[in-house]
């Protein structure tokens, strides 16, 4: 499970670095795969102000109860 917790949070920093959603899934491990569908807001570079949220739409695969933490 800490690995899945890790990739998850290396695709997050990904994605607000201003990573595309295109990029390949990345695997843990043992098998789960995480993909970043979507972002809002979207852009190559997105700057968030003060409480404003960041939404990412994930899509994953597991061969076992997984528990992500985003």
């Amino acid at each position: 499970m800490l690995n899945v917790l890790r990739w998850t949070s290396c695709l997050c920093m990904l994605a607000l670095a201003g990573f595309q959603p295109q990029a390949r899934a990345q695997t843990s491990p043992d098998g789960t795969e995480v993909h970043v569908l979507d972002t809002w807001p979207t852009g190559a570079s997105v700057s968030l102000g003060r409480n404003q949220n960041f939404y990412l739409h994930l899509s994953y695969t597991a061969h076992r109860p997984t528990h992500l933490w985003v």
